[in-house]
């Protein structure tokens, strides 16, 4: 250090300090030690000594502990860890490199080099010149090639393809592309989200790092198709009955009973004017009742809504679609959105079957007759009698509505004693009690409905069917009618999936040749 020539007096610190060296000098690392600064004026001279430590910008850059170089800048202070390079000497051999990208490199280094600089992980694949290599062979692809599936599913596909031929080529990779080829993902898996109806195309690249080797073998075209999802509102202003498992029937009026009769009854009719009837056929489940099929006549046209979602018109099966709208007369239609077959009569009534063994009946206003009530907002005279006229007991009530059947074909009743199981409780607790479903509970009293379950869970003797699900299909219907949206309820439950229960309620009914999903 060199005195200082312009000032009056300099006061330094005695410590250790640090400095960096401005020159990469290796003779710098000799003149660590003690240094003195002297200022001197007219008045005298004052010193101060202070230890010095030079340090190798280098020391601490953690740029040997990834493979690279550290390369200081002495005059910023700073240092940059870059890819080593290759010297003359790594060419001298000139043992050339086929890399399993079937690039040709000069030397072993050189393809070092550039793994570090580009990010890639090439690896060597024979020592001297790329031949011409055979293309690679799939050995697997998706199975299915059309999928129809929910927007937002998550779907998985895989692809997966091998060296081939006399002459096999490195380890092709996989790429994934959609209908306009924009670059979806690599790997042999893809996960794809389903948001519009596309064509996701798996691609192997043969040596793909070489422009001059590079081929690109496609293996499969899958087309995805969007299960259509539409939101259909169920909300109704008028009185709601319903019959639903075991069976319960909950009536205009709000009252809930078991019904164990086999037979045929009247479920409503207008007690008015009678210009409509509906029947429901219960039949045996097991070592219970059980609904089956639901009989509208009005004006002279008689439509059986059966299992399976299957119609009788006099005697006819009607062919139908998923939003077909079919019409009877001047104020009768039947249409169908993938869960529920809807018959609305008069404009505004209208009579929902689940293709099973549940109904919901929606009455805008008027006198009724049958097991569902009279509709007079008055609860406690529901069990009208149809022959009394008036009111008498459950068993006299249910018994004065049903058909005059046959000698061969009596009603007869199947009150069976049930304990109910705790992995009944357990279960239907489960679904009832979610999160999403309790939305509803300030509309609809979740309370018989998890009655209902937990005795039709107990009695459920069919193994593809959920009999949870099945009750809290209905006390979601009854939800959508005073206008909550469950649109998701099967999702959020888990429940059976609406594709599985198409399935099953097909499956319950009389073979279709083509039935309507």
């Amino acid at each position: 250090m060199t005195p200082l020539e312009d000032s009056n007096s300099l006061e330094v610190e005695q410590g250790a300090i640090r400095v960096s060296l401005e020159q990469p000098d290796a003779d710098a690392y000799y003149d660590d030690g003690w240094y003195r600064c002297v200022a001197r004026n007219a008045m005298g001279v004052v010193y101060k000594d202070t230890h010095v430590i030079v340090e190798d910008l280098c020391t601490r850059s953690g740029c040997e502990a990834e493979g690279l170089v550290c390369e200081p800048d002495y005059e910023l202070g700073t240092t940059q860890c870059v890819c080593p390079y290759c010297s003359d000497e790594d060419f001298q051999d000139e043992e050339f490199i086929c890399g399993d990208n079937c690039a040709i490199y000069m030397s072993l280094c050189s393809l070092l080099e550039d793994n570090c600089e580009y990010g890639t992980s090439v690896e060597v694949y024979k020592e001297g010149f790329c031949a011409t290599f055979t293309l690679p062979e799939f050995v697997e692809v998706p199975a299915l090639l059309e999928r129809e599936e929910k927007e937002g599913t998550v779907i998985e596909l895989t692809c997966r393809a091998q060296p081939a031929g006399d002459s096999p080529a490195p380890q092709p990779f996989i790429s994934w592309y959609d209908s306009e080829g924009n670059h979806l993902g690599d790997g042999e898996v893809l996960e794809y989200t389903v948001e519009y109806e596309d064509e996701v195309t798996c691609v192997a690249h043969h040596c793909s790092g070489s422009l001059l080797q590079r081929q690109d073998v496609v293996g499969a075209i899958v087309q995805i198709f969007v299960e259509k999802q539409v939101f259909v509102s169920r909300e109704h202003v008028g009185s709601s009955c319903q019959i639903l498992g075991d069976p319960y029937i909950s009536t205009f009026d709000g009252t809930w009973y078991k019904q164990d009769g086999v037979c045929t009854y009247v479920l409503s009719m207008d007690c008015q004017l009678a210009r409509w009837f509906l029947y429901g056929r219960f039949t045996n489940c097991g070592d219970v009742a059980c609904l089956e099929a639901v009989t509208f006549y009005q004006g002279g046209i008689s439509l059986e809504l059966q299992r399976g979602w299957l119609i009788n018109n006099n005697g006819e099966k009607i062919k139908y679609r998923i939003d077909e709208v079919l019409e009877y007369g001047d104020n009768i239609k039947i249409e169908f959105d993938g869960e529920l077959l809807k018959l609305t009569f008069n404009e505004i009534n209208e009579i929902r079957w689940n293709g099973y063994n549940g109904v919901q009946i929606l009455i805008d206003s008027g006198r009724t007759c049958g097991l569902c009530g009279n509709n007079n907002g008055n609860a406690a005279d529901d069990y009208f009698s149809r022959w009394v006229g008036g009111t008498v007991d459950k068993n006299g009530f249910i018994a004065s509505w049903q058909l005059r059947m046959p000698e061969y074909y009596q009603c007869y009743s199947l009150e069976k004693e049930v304990v109910e199981t705790a992995e009944a409780t357990e279960s239907c607790s489960g679904v009832f009690g979610n999160e999403y479903i309790e939305r509803c509970g300030g509309e609809v009293d979740p309370a018989p409905y998890l009655a209902a379950c937990s005795r039709t869970y107990s009695t459920n003797s069919l193994p593809d069917l959920r009999a949870e699900c099945n009750v809290l299909q209905s006390y979601v219907l009854q939800c959508e009618t005073r206008g909550v949206e469950m649109l998701e309820w099967r999702e959020q439950t888990q429940c059976t999936e609406l594709s599985e229960l198409q399935r099953f309620t097909i499956d319950q009914g009389c073979p279709q040749d083509d039935p309507p999903v």
